[in-house]
């Protein structure tokens, strides 16, 4: 589509400085080099001093991480390519009137030389997916190293020219230039398999994957793109007869870089400070998309991240960034500000996983920004842990966020977390098998205890005593401080000693409680006392379906069961009752949230839209839960809800909701609150005394919708909260409003059962009254008091039913009912069927009597 960038003005802003490298590393003067290991934890930098460096992400030089090269006193020239291999284990180091190429293992830590026996290489390449290492030389010659068993294999005359550039393709084939304006593709051992003549020498090219009409959901490499200074060639690999060239306008100069991104779309950054975007699909090939010009006079280097797709250019100008997701309509390029670091950017570059933009400068500093956290948090009650910095947790509490003067704890932690998990006086870190738990005191953020667990960690739940951690199928309970004794409790789950069988699957924490689910479909309670430490063996819920995520509310005595299914029950342990959610997300869900003050509304996230349901746990129908959405009220009071979601902000993943604000971490680090969804008619929603009247019948807060009916004292309204009340068998509320409406029958009617205690027995009576008969006895029926069954049909002359009931609830109203019915009969002239009821009743009379004497 058009309008594929806008410029990251918001994320410039919270971008943060990571680290800083100085000259004194790597020299002033000439380029600065750096390349990211592919899995994004090393970073090897290079500068005019010809020493190549091995850091950390965090900036620090790790141990044994120095390359010496060839000093320029000794005739070295300077590094022309530092490159990890694709397996992020070693780093190969090109430099200028070298011919041995400097080899570092990051196993051993140390640096061994290749010999090559080549004059002057002038082209490195590791190969995307083996082991190879192609070095190309100014006399055109070629060496393929594999470093898994070290066999060289040299190609003499591979070019009558330097090799100057070179890509290798996810199929493990290598595309070379030279400057004699020839191309050659080979395999992994040098054997060339095409060549072809071109108009320019090559300056750059890439292998690339268009999806074409959908066709290519393997991400199979379709193209092959050169850079030819003022033009681009694109070679069609399925059809290399037939290549086309692009060409720009004058004006924009030559082709420094260029780069595929998304589905088929190609960014280019031209000397002349020019950046273009132009599109590969076959009905806008050839057209720019857009164009401008982002520096004033020179552009040295584009580096585009495909995690964030995020764009950055390195020019006279500094560095400018571009969002490449929602479209490049009115695009102002925001930047980094470096001038006071003296010098030009000339390189960009980012990590793999998109969280570091690194940028290098003339004076030979290399600066790296935190562009993107790591989504990781966790949380307690209202208090929200969250990754602030690589290696810093800080604290808040959610209700304090728009306040100036907030609370904010910071914890300095020792690794890069993976996850975390937030307790009432503890707060944990961890990555793969192990787990770090800190105190979370105002005053006090001590590391207390370092666990290493048996398998990857893949949940971590903590409360203020102990951790439930989820580990292959296994739950380990501990306390995270020992006791007095120095002691500490410790459980496995399942427990094999128990009988208990299956594997658990997920976990969580409430202040007593530790909940898990297994792949047998149970779901067990543990009670967290410490005079009681045990479980809860009468409050196991059972499912067919294997478990998948738990969800418990703060007391636990509810909990969101999500199967394995992707079907959703809201479990109550006390009954056993499981509650199906309605119209349920159907793709995965990530997340779900009780809101802390308003205990029986359950916001779910499925990576894109909040879907909001509310549970009722008492209604004429027993527990419900239903999905809101906007609500109309029709001239009689009937209520219609047209269930919906809602999307969340892109890059946004909700952590909590507290009075309907969720609290949402998005992809800088940063905490955001946003309002959750209003529930309304759609043409009402400027009548704000209508729409909180709506929201508040739809949430089940039935004072508040008191508050507003009281407002808007319209006819509708108030037969619309009878039926709410009604419907959650809110008696006293029922009367104020049939008072208010001035129903005087159904006040009398409501006083007379509003002592019910029995749940069944209430919803027998309301139903009564809506003249739901049928319902009414179901429900007496299942009641303390199943006899107000059969006193409703008497009542009502339904004789025959009532002539059913009385066999099995009281026998000794046969008779009676019978006459009665009897005379129904007679009355309507079906007289046989009268006589036999009237028959009926007096034997049952004589033999009661009968029965009677001989008890005598």
């Amino acid at each position: 589509p058009r309008g594929l960038c806008r410029t990251l003005a918001s994320a410039v802003g919270t971008m943060r400085k990571l680290f800083k490298i100085g000259p004194e590393e790597s020299g002033t003067g000439g380029a600065i080099l750096f390349s990211w290991q592919p899995e994004g934890n090393f970073l090897a930098t290079a500068g005019a001093n010809g020493v190549v460096s091995i850091w950390d992400r965090h900036g620090e030089k790790i141990q044994g991480g120095e390359i010496e090269c060839t000093s320029r006193q000794l005739g070295g020239g300077p590094i022309l390519a530092v490159e990890w291999d694709c397996m992020g284990e070693t780093v190969a180091v090109l430099q200028e009137a070298n011919g041995d190429i400097m080899l570092w293992d990051i196993k051993d830590r140390q640096t061994i030389r290749l010999e090559t026996n080549l004059q002057n290489p002038s082209f490195l390449k590791w190969s995307k997916v083996g082991p190879e290492l192609a070095v190309g030389t100014a006399k055109g010659n070629l060496l393929i190293y594999n470093k898994d068993n070290r066999k060289k294999i040299p190609v003499m005359g591979k070019h009558p020219k330097k090799i100057t550039c070179g890509v290798w393709s996810m199929s493990n084939t290598l595309a070379m230039g030279s400057e004699d304006k020839c191309l050659t593709i080979s395999d992994s051992e040098g054997e060339t398999s095409q060549q072809r003549d071109m108009k320019h020498p090559p300056k750059g090219m890439c292998f690339a994957a268009q999806q074409l009409d959908g066709n290519n959901d393997e991400g199979l490499e379709t193209h092959l793109s050169i850079n030819m200074g003022y033009s681009l060639l694109l070679y069609e690999l399925k059809d290399p007869d037939n290549p086309l060239e692009l060409a720009f306008q004058a004006k924009y100069g030559q082709i420094v870089e260029h780069l595929w991104f998304d589905e088929g779309y190609i960014m280019l950054g031209f000397d002349n400070g020019y950046l273009v975007v132009i599109s590969t699909k076959m009905q806008e090939i050839g057209e720019e998309l857009y164009s401008a010009r982002f520096h004033q006079s020179s552009l040295y280097d584009v580096a585009f991240s495909p995690v964030m797709k995020l764009a950055a250019c390195a020019g006279d100008t500094g560095v400018k960034l571009v969002d490449c997701n929602n479209g490049f309509e009115n695009l102002k390029p925001d930047g980094i500000d470096l001038s006071g670091e003296g010098g030009q950017t000339t390189k960009v570059g980012w990590s793999p996983d998109g969280q570091i933009l690194t940028v290098g400068t003339t004076t030979g500093h290399i600066h790296a920004f935190l562009a993107r956290m790591r989504i990781v948090h966790g949380h307690s009650g209202a208090q929200v842990a969250y990754l602030s910095s690589l290696r810093e947790v800080s604290v808040v509490d959610v209700r304090q966020m728009d306040m100036v003067n907030r609370q904010l704890l910071k914890i300095p932690v020792t690794i890069e977390p993976q996850f975390i998990a937030l307790g009432a006086m503890h707060c944990a870190v961890g990555i793969n098998n192990r787990v770090y738990y800190h105190r979370c005191l105002p005053k006090d953020t001590t590391l207390v205890d370092e666990q290493e667990y048996v398998g990857r960690v893949e949940k971590v739940c903590i409360n203020e005593r102990y951790a439930a951690v989820l580990a292959q199928g296994t739950v380990i309970l501990h306390e995270i401080e020992a006791g007095h004794n120095g002691s500490r409790q410790r459980r496995t789950f399942p427990d094999t000693a128990d009988g208990d069988t299956g594997r658990a699957t997920c976990v969580a924490v409430t202040p007593t409680l530790m909940v898990y689910g297994t792949d047998q479909g149970a779901v067990e309670f543990f009670l967290l006392d410490s005079k009681e430490w045990a479980m809860l063996s009468g409050a196991t819920l059972r499912h067919s379906t294997p478990i998948k995520a738990l969800y418990p509310n703060p007391s636990g005595t509810r909990v969101v069961i999500v199967d394995s299914s992707n079907n959703a029950y809201l479990g109550n342990p006390v009954t056993a009752e499981m509650t199906p959610f309605p119209q349920f997300p159907t793709q995965s869900v990530k997340h779900v949230m009780w809101d802390i003050n308003d205990s029986n509304v359950v916001m779910v996230w499925d990576s894109r839209d909040i879907h909001t349901y509310v549970y009722a746990p008492t209604t004429r129908w027993g527990p419900m839960v239903s999905k809101l959405g906007p609500v109309e009220i029709s001239a009689g009071g009937e209520i219609s809800m047209r269930p919906e979601s809602t999307p969340l902000p892109a890059n946004h993943w909700p952590i909590v909701a507290t009075s309907g604000v969720i609290t949402c971490q998005d992809s800088s680090g940063n905490l955001q609150n946003m309002d959750a969804p209003t529930y309304g008619s759609a043409d009402q929603r400027s009548n704000k005394q209508h729409l909180q009247f709506t929201q508040k019948l739809a949430l089940l807060q039935l004072k508040e919708a008191w508050n507003a009916a009281l407002v808007l004292d319209g006819r509708a309204y108030w037969l619309a909260l009878s039926n709410k009340a009604m419907e959650v068998m809110d008696i006293n509320m029922a009367i104020r409003v049939y008072r208010e409406l001035g129903d005087a029958g159904m006040v009398m009617g409501l006083e007379r059962i509003m002592h019910y205690e029995d749940k069944n027995l209430l919803a027998g009576h309301i139903a009564l009254l809506y003249d739901d008969y049928n319902k009414a006895q179901e429900l007496f029926l299942a009641s303390t008091r199943p006899v107000t069954a059969l006193e409703m049909r008497r009542d009502l002359l339904h004789w025959d039913q009532a002539l059913k009931l009385a066999h099995t609830l009281a026998p000794q109203q046969v008779p009676d009912i019978s006459v009665q019915f009897a005379r129904q009969m007679e009355f309507k002239g079906e007289y046989e069927s009268a006589l036999e009821k009237f028959e009926s009743a007096l034997n049952t009379l004589t033999n009661e009597e009968e029965a009677a004497g001989a008890g005598m």
